[in-house]
């Protein structure tokens, strides 16, 4: 539940399923112990509702706020961590409490064939890159929808990952999204299956039908 807002709802549009939205918080186990914040970052941070980036308790109560509010998201166990806990900073079985500030909601870039691209990190220089130029970029990719769970991403290998732009290698929705971004930029690219793995899915990864997103960090464009 949420709870313990600041009397400052409806400044702005209500948080919708998808959405991507710029964030301020503390977790900590409700018996008191802080677990995370974006506090030392010293910046608000990203998150993207329907891929199951947040656990559900979180997600649930994110979808009841608005952009500008802040509140209290109280989360009992069954919805948070559960019976494994998390790592050995939330106990096995814990409630969890997240205060949390709505800084912003990110709006896409809507491409032709219906890929959105929510930069939430821009910047004013460089160039968008040109056919056969090597993109370089870390990345985390997920699934969507009520089973939705990150499937893939570059920091397990211990490298980036580099492919060349419009010049095949890797799926068609991946070149589109690319097309709008620099050098130094972030974004999340929400992308249509028929522009992911279509109705063949990828082996157990992900299944038939089933719309994406990549969290990419443009490292270089050469």
């Amino acid at each position: 539940m949420v709870c313990g807002l600041n009397g400052q709802k409806n400044m702005g549009p209500l948080i919708q399923l998808n959405d991507v939205v710029m964030i301020n918080y503390d977790a900590r186990v409700a018996a008191g112990e802080p677990y995370d914040s974006n506090k030392e970052l010293g910046e608000p941070v990203p998150v993207k509702t329907n891929i199951g980036m947040l656990i559900p308790g979180w997600e649930q109560g994110l979808l009841l706020m608005h952009e500008g509010d802040k509140g209290r998201i109280m989360i009992p166990n069954a919805l948070a961590y559960g019976d494994d806990g998390y790592l050995d900073k939330v106990p096995p079985q814990a409630d969890i409490i997240v205060d949390i500030e709505i800084v912003d909601v990110v709006d896409p870039i809507i491409l032709d064939e219906g890929v959105k691209v929510y930069k939430w990190k821009t910047t004013d220089e460089g160039k968008v890159p040109t056919k056969n130029q090597e993109i370089t970029f870390d990345y985390f990719a997920f699934t969507t929808g009520e089973e939705g769970h990150m499937y893939d991403n570059s920091y397990q290998n211990g490298v980036p990952f580099t492919f060349k732009f419009q010049n095949a290698g890797v799926i068609d929705g991946l070149h589109q999204g690319m097309s709008v971004m620099k050098a130094g930029e972030n974004a999340f690219f929400e992308i249509p299956y028929k522009l992911a793995y279509g109705k063949k899915g990828l082996l157990d990864l992900v299944p038939s039908n089933t719309d994406i997103v990549y969290d990419v960090r443009i490292l270089s464009i050469e």
